[in-house]
């Protein structure tokens, strides 16, 4: 996916992996990299100013997370985030106020992966 300021994006979704793989977010750009997996922050590199141009094999920057990024695994367990997800969701309707996540970030999360899809099928880009 290409964004408004020219920076481009992968999306890659599937519900056909191996059971018991991770999920992940990965977001490498200029001011750095950060990847969450399993709603773990579990690598993290800021540079300082313009980023550097490294070789492929280059081995710089290191893991800057530190004990304190880390969340509990043993809290969260796996699919923690959509246990705490129904969690709020029940206390929502038992509290009668609006859950956290709601219908209009509902939307938005389908229609990204609708236009996904008719990207895909189409072979052309599809704006948001």
């Amino acid at each position: 996916m290409k964004f408004a300021s020219g920076a481009l994006g992968v999306i890659h979704g599937t519900t056909a992996a191996y059971p018991g793989l991770d999920a992940s977010l990965r977001v490498f750009g200029s001011k750095g990299s950060a990847v969450i997996t399993n709603d773990e922050l579990t690598y993290l590199h800021q540079n300082e100013g313009p980023a550097p141009e490294i070789g492929m094999a280059a081995q710089t920057g290191g893991n800057q997370v530190t004990d304190e990024d880390r969340l509990d695994p043993a809290e969260l367990g796996l699919g923690a985030a959509h246990g705490r997800q129904f969690a709020d969701f029940v206390d929502a309707v038992a509290t009668r106020r609006a859950p956290r996540v709601g219908t209009a970030e509902a939307r938005t999360s389908l229609s990204v992966i609708l236009a996904l899809y008719e990207s895909a099928a189409s072979g052309k880009p599809v704006a948001l």
